[in-house]
């Protein structure tokens, strides 16, 4: 069974959301905002928010991926060289819709790859 791919806990994702993988961006975390890995996926904390939103994402994030310096292409062919897990077609459209949805709360911020 293929793990459920970073779903809000208090607030489902929008499961109708087109959201095209963005080959050249990077994701840092928001002023203000931590986050820390859980055994179920990741727990993001922000004094402005909503204070705590827990994120499931099995073995493909880590509070690592959002230090601004990977883009998501890159983050993932590293977890796939390293895990022999899923490898779904679908897996890099379904994390960036959960990562759009996170940057729509203000938890992260997209930048672009640096040259």
């Amino acid at each position: 069974m293929p793990p459920r791919i970073l779903e809000s806990v208090t607030e489902p994702l929008n499961k109708g959301l087109v959201v095209q993988p963005s080959t050249n961006r990077c994701y840092r975390l928001q002023k203000g905002v931590r986050v820390r890995k859980e055994n179920f996926g990741l727990l993001f904390y922000s004094r402005n928010g909503p204070k705590l939103t827990f994120v499931h994402t099995g073995p493909w994030i880590h509070p690592d991926f959002f230090s601004g310096h990977f883009t998501l292409k890159e983050w993932l062919k590293s977890k796939r060289l390293c895990d022999s897990g899923e490898n779904s077609p679908d897996l890099e459209t379904k994390i960036s819709r959960a990562l759009s949805r996170l940057a729509d709360k203000g938890l992260i911020v997209e930048t672009l790859e640096d040259s």
